[in-house]
């Protein structure tokens, strides 16, 4: 991964590279030495001009104050049920937390629990109930649209 780091960096391009490191995401190592794993792996990306270490899976604060200060760079964290706060994540010093596709898979879940009320129930109540109107959609759109791009 390094020399990919460097090779990258070398072509002078502006770009971000978030070198990922998937110690905790793949449960890779044992527990007890994982830590260690992804602090080793994070410094030699960093080393090699990784502009940001991407670590998806840390999310317990122990375990982020433990990369935090093992880690010479930013550190980029992946969002969960189990991440701390905003707040808590800037207090541990994290430059960077992504969403990742939780997004989009709650959106999905949403979609697909419509259909199921719809064919099960022929009940359209979850689609209509407490949502946005068609006009603040297309407020909300229009309010986060590039003001460069034609409409």
């Amino acid at each position: 991964m390094e020399e990919k780091i460097t090779a990258v960096k070398k072509l002078n391009l502006p770009v971000l590279i978030n070198a990922r490191t998937d110690v905790y995401w793949l449960n890779a190592d044992a527990p007890g030495s994982r830590l260690q794993a992804a602090v080793r792996r994070a410094n030699r990306y960093s080393q090699a001009g990784a502009d940001c270490i991407f670590i998806p899976g840390a999310d317990d604060a122990g375990t982020i104050a433990g990369l935090r200060k093992g880690i010479s760079g930013p550190i980029n964290v992946l969002a969960g049920s189990h991440t701390p706060s905003l707040q808590i994540l800037s207090e541990l010093g994290i430059e960077r937390i992504s969403c990742g596709s939780a997004p989009f898979r709650a959106a999905l879940s949403l979609v697909k629990k419509i259909g199921e009320d719809i064919i099960r129930r022929g009940a359209f109540n979850r689609m209509t109930d407490g949502v946005l109107s068609y006009g603040e959609a297309a407020d909300w759109i229009s309010l986060h649209r590039d003001p460069k791009q034609n409409r």
